[in-house]
């Protein structure tokens, strides 16, 4: 294998392992959170669904250096393997897989928070303005798509489907 594409396969990995370790941290403070007090199911859904785009957004990080190139790739790489890899490790565990479309919303938006991510860390090298204000618009684009997720479509589909 070619010395770059080794190196950008290791920091992709790199990147997926520092999302996979964030989220069973994460997992073990809600494990905790839900023994020891009264928190309702809505709650820990609403966490798990923050803690999935904060794994992906430090798994990315992790991936792509301050101003390192083919960081958007990357950081999307990030976002969509992990979440490729936790659904394959969830599903057969619980023995149901989300309906398509949910399922769909969450690939797009790990993708997106990745590839947002990735695009943070170019701008943090002081490339240009341009790019700051585009980063900016970005990232308002995924909250306000994060925010419809959790507001909206995911209490839908639960709902649709006896959750």
């Amino acid at each position: 294998m070619h010395a770059g594409r080794k190196g950008a396969v290791l920091t992709v990995a790199r990147g997926v392992a520092t999302a996979a370790a964030c989220t069973l941290c994460g997992m073990l403070v809600l494990g905790l959170l839900a023994g020891y007090t009264g928190i309702t199911d809505a709650t820990i859904q609403t966490a798990n669904q923050c803690l999935k785009l904060i794994s992906v957004l430090a798994g990315a990080c992790v991936a792509v250096r301050p101003g390192g190139e083919r960081g958007l790739i990357k950081g999307a790489l990030v976002g969509a393997l992990y979440l490729l890899i936790g659904l394959a490790a969830v599903t057969p565990l619980t023995g149901s897989a989300a309906a398509a479309p949910v399922l769909a919303g969450e690939l797009a938006v790990s993708i997106a928070v990745g590839a947002a991510a990735a695009f943070g860390m170019y701008a943090v090298a002081g490339e240009s303005l341009a790019v700051s204000v585009a980063l900016a618009a970005l990232l308002t684009g995924c909250m306000h798509g994060v925010n419809q997720m959790l507001v909206v479509s995911v209490p839908a589909a639960f709902r649709a489907h006896g959750g």
